[in-house]
């Protein structure tokens, strides 16, 4: 069994947080033993649970990719719970503590920003940015090929960037009455 926490910083529920709970909702759970790390009073946490999904509540992150002091926490939660892989959802704090405990990470980028500041795009903010999120994700799910077109542009290699699609739930047929 392979053991994932997942780790958003989201308060409310939106794109990301969709992707996580269809996620959870179909997951081999035979394969995977998943848990989601996110703030505490998340929007998330209510559906998380009602999928039997473990949720564990932080003080630190709400709505932040960097949270300095959430690092420590996220390490200590990380240290306890010994996961296998570590799948962020855009938080940097969370890439980090992984990383410092040589935890296997996933990062997906759920969006594409409008615009980037200028310096994540040209010599040697790209460089240095690319060289970063290289170093802090041993896989990158990017949600769209425009999402790992934009990634690409601030520096970070291809080879690391994989296009998973962003999927919903099929609709169900209304009857004709």
């Amino acid at each position: 069994m392979i053991k994932v926490i997942n780790i958003i910083s989201d308060t409310n529920i939106g794109g990301a947080g969709r992707v996580l709970i269809n996620y959870l909702k179909y997951c081999d759970r035979n394969r995977f033993e998943n848990k989601v790390l996110l703030p505490r009073d998340s929007k998330l946490k209510e559906e998380i649970e009602e999928l039997n999904i473990s949720a564990i509540e932080l003080d630190g992150m709400k709505d932040k990719s960097l949270d300095l002091k959430a690092i420590f926490q996220i390490r200590d939660i990380l240290k306890n719970e010994e996961p296998d892989i570590v799948h962020t959802h855009a938080s940097m704090s969370a890439r980090i503590a992984a990383k410092s405990l040589s935890i296997a990470s996933i990062y997906t980028r759920h969006t594409i920003n409008n615009k980037l500041p200028k310096w994540q795009t040209i010599f040697p903010g790209k460089q240095i940015n690319g060289m970063i999120n290289s170093w802090m994700s041993d896989e990158i799910i990017a949600v769209a090929k425009a999402a790992a077109d934009q990634i690409v542009s601030t520096g970070v290699p291809k080879k690391k960037i994989t296009v998973v699609l962003n999927g919903v739930e099929a609709l169900r047929r209304l009857s004709e009455t």
